[in-house]
This record gives C-alpha cells, structure tokens and sequence, in this order.
C-alpha cells in the first residue's frame, strides 16, 4: 500500500507542487522582488515548523495505533475467550484489564487531538501572517505609487502567496 501510495500519489503531487512553487516564486519575483521577499521571509519558519509538527504528529499517531492495537488484541482475546474466563472467575481482573487498555488509548487520543488543535492553528497563523505581509506592505505601495504597484498587482500577490504555502504542507510530509 505504501509503495503504490508514493508512486500514485505522492511522486505526482510533490512533482505538482515544486514545480508550481518554483513558477509562483518566480512569476512573484518578476512583478516585485522587494514585496516577494517580504511575503516569503516567514517561508522558512514555516517549513521548519511544519516539519516538526509532521514529525510529532507521526509519532502520536503511531502510538495511538498501538494502543488501539492492543486494544482490538485484548477484546478479540476476551470475546473468543469467554467461557475460560467464566471459569476460572477471572472477570474481575480481565475488566481492570480492559479499563487499563481503554484508558490508555483515551490518554494517547486526548494527546493526539490536543496537540492537533494547538499546533496547526500556529502554523496556519504563520501563513496567515504572510498575507498579511502582503496586504500591508503591498497596500502601502499601492497608495503611494511605489515600486510599479497597482492594485491589480497587490490582488495577484494575495493570491499568489496562498499558492506558495499551501504546497509547503505536502513537500514537507513526504
């Protein structure tokens, strides 16, 4: 599954998206070198973040897999296992076997959904922080005429600094 994933999926997308980064960077350099350095200085913070989230991510994920797992592994026991387990009057024991499994995969899903719900609203605030680069400091060019910025311009580079970060996602995950 993983190699017909990469070959299906991935090659193809992360090919998209340098090709598309490269071209947008470019296109952005071309119209005005000053505002696209502007709107692409917090690019490698971005990535770096992104890439340590993925990372953390990968690794709460895995672990919830695991606990998940065990505990598929235990009901399946249990369940199969039920007349020796009425036999021997070890019910008592394999419910707080049950409940110590339930509780860990909560613990390790409420770990995974929190870190989930803080981490990539930061990133997110990051790209935002970019447009908001662009609206700024594009804006204020438009105004005053500066540097061949138009309005026209300014709504290109909006739209242009979307297209930058939203592959940075992808490229990073590989």
């Amino acid at each position: 599954n993983r190699i017909y994933w990469f070959f299906t999926d991935g090659v193809p997308y992360f090919s998209i998206n340098i090709v598309q980064l490269v071209a947008v960077t470019v296109i952005m350099l071309l119209y005005n070198p000053l505002l696209t350095l502007m709107a692409l200085g917090l690019t490698p913070l971005v990535l770096f973040l992104i890439g340590k989230l993925f990372r953390k991510s990968r690794k709460l994920n895995h672990k919830r897999y695991l606990r998940s797992r065990t505990m598929n592994s235990l009901l399946s026991d249990l369940l199969s296992g039920i007349r020796i387990v009425k036999t021997f009057s070890r019910e008592k024991s394999e419910a707080e076997r049950f409940s110590k499994a339930s509780r860990s995969l909560a613990d390790s899903e409420m770990r995974r959904s929190k870190f989930g719900s803080t981490a990539y609203p930061l990133v997110n605030t990051l790209v935002y922080l970019g447009s908001i680069i662009v609206w700024a400091f594009g804006g204020w060019m438009a105004i005053r005429g500066s540097f061949g910025m138009t309005y026209g311009i300014l709504t290109l580079f909006v739209s242009y600094v979307g297209m930058v970060y939203s592959p940075l996602y992808s490229c990073v995950d590989m």
